[in-house]
């Protein structure tokens, strides 16, 4: 699983940190990834290592979110 993490500076120059959804695929969090940082956003892929997504709940209800 796999997942951006965007981070940027708001009007007050406070940095704000958000945390896109998880993907399944790291394509698809690099697709993410290179969009946002097109709009000049620094971003990194956060991932989870010996994940498995059939033995979760989490990745039944994200999965259901998507």
């Amino acid at each position: 699983m796999h997942r951006v993490v965007t981070k940027y500076k708001n009007q007050q120059g406070q940095l704000v940190v958000e945390y896109g959804p998880w993907h399944s695929r790291r394509a698809d969090a690099e697709a993410w990834a290179d969009t946002l940082r097109a709009h000049r956003y620094q971003v990194e892929i956060e991932s989870l290592h010996n994940f498995d997504p059939a033995a979760s709940d989490l990745a039944q209800a994200l999965s259901s979110m998507a």
